[in-house]
């Protein structure tokens, strides 16, 4: 087995007991205040040094100081604090020597890792510079001639390394831990953004889809009920001109089903197909068998992006499939110019409007001419103009990566 073998398959007993110690943690407090209980017995025990003998006292320090470890967990500062004074008050009585690394160890680790506080350093270190202080005076009192900070490394140098390493081994395991928590954390507040971002693109795209559905097959649809009218009035008397009406019906609904399918199919391709800046498409689309005489003024460039082109043809398509729709105009003015690097639109009829009481699609079409104007970083007003009605837009001729779509690569 390899030396990078986890720890827990080259001793199994042991990695069962951590676990099992892991999800009983007041067995394991148990445990711990128990053998500290023991151990610091122990040492009274050997009367090492003091000048009075161990009774019942004495083992009542040893038995204080592990159990307060049961509380640990829940009052790490406060187990700590009573460990330090119950031995203070053991060593004051002149009991045997059991020195302070030992007794001391569970409650350092267990404050150093509960909490990221300065309280186990400093009383480590006041207990280093006490224990100091204690040797300098014995030395005094005795007239020693022996090295006094020698005298203090032999006697009390295992100690301060024990308790110096508990304490890092403490705020080592807190460190990690607190780390593993961030990282949680993290990686939660990262899949809640991916999430947020997925049900906006989600949004933007059937957005985009309900407009270009509007767009494609809401003025074909507008075309056709239109004729279908026509060539309903014209039918008993005019049957030449129900016959012109019933075949621009035939044409505009094999061309509505025509793009119908490629929709369907470019939406199971992901990419919606857009439409070039076509003036001559839009005549026999919107205004195909319409009265509506169409006026231009059209300066472009070659080079328009092709995004800004699309949705140029779209605003006008829109425009003028509501002048067909709602208004009694005979004739549309359309101006499109591309300079100062953005392209104006101005769609423009006389009037007056035709009235038909609950149709909404206008607004609807409005509002999505406004969104394509307002994706690529540009505006658009849609207003009456005396008897008739004025659309205004105006797109830069190149987007800046902030209009991107949300998802889309620069």
């Amino acid at each position: 087995m390899s030396a990078a073998a986890p720890r827990i398959e080259r001793f199994p007993l042991m990695g069962q007991l951590h676990r099992w110690l892991a999800q009983r943690p007041r067995v394991a407090d148990a445990i711990l205040a128990i053998t500290v209980t023991l151990l610091v017995s122990w040492l009274i025990q050997a009367e090492n040094g003091g000048f009075r003998a161990p009774d019942a006292a004495a083992y009542l320090c040893a038995l204080l100081l592990g159990g307060v470890l049961l509380f640990r967990r829940r009052y790490p500062m406060t187990v700590l604090l009573l460990s330090v004074a119950a031995l203070g008050g053991y060593t004051a009585m002149g009991y045997p020597s059991i020195g302070v690394g030992l007794p001391l160890a569970a409650a350092l680790f267990s404050a150093a890792e509960r909490d990221r506080h300065p309280w186990p350093i400093s009383l480590a270190a006041a207990l280093v510079f006490t224990l100091f202080f204690s040797v300098l005076a014995a030395s005094f009192v005795h007239e020693a001639d022996t090295n006094v900070f020698s005298m203090f490394v032999h006697s009390w140098a295992a100690d301060i390394a024990l308790m110096a390493a508990v304490i890092a081994l403490g705020d080592s395991i807190r460190a990690r831990r607190d780390l593993a928590q961030r990282s949680a954390r993290l990686v939660e507040a990262t899949a809640e953004h991916e999430r947020s971002l997925a049900q906006r693109v989600a949004a933007e795209e059937r957005t985009a889809i309900a407009r270009e559905l509007h767009d494609t097959l809401g003025h074909q649809n507008t075309v056709i009920s239109m004729h279908a009218e026509v060539a309903t009035a014209a039918l008993p008397g005019e049957p030449k001109i129900a016959q012109s009406s019933l075949a621009v019906i035939t044409s505009t609904s094999r061309g509505m089903m025509k793009q119908l399918r490629d929709t369907v199919h470019t939406l199971r391709e992901h990419e919606i197909r857009q439409p070039s800046l076509d003036i001559k498409t839009l005549e026999k689309t919107v205004l195909a068998g319409s009265p509506l005489e169409l006026d231009t003024d059209i300066r472009t460039g070659a080079d328009l992006d092709h995004d800004v082109e699309a949705t140029a043809y779209r605003i006008v398509q829109e425009a003028l499939t509501n002048v067909a729709k709602h208004s009694h105009a005979t004739r549309a003015f359309v101006q499109i110019r591309d300079e100062d690097n953005q392209v104006s639109i101005v769609v423009h009829d006389e009037g007056p409007l035709r009235h038909r009481p609950g149709t909404d699609s206008s607004r609807v079409g409005i509002l999505g001419m406004k969104e394509r104007a307002a994706a690529l970083g540009g505006w658009l007003t849609a207003e009456r103009q005396g008897d008739g009605f004025e659309v205004r837009a105006a797109l830069p001729t190149h987007r800046s990566p902030q209009h991107r779509p949300t998802g889309e690569r620069a």
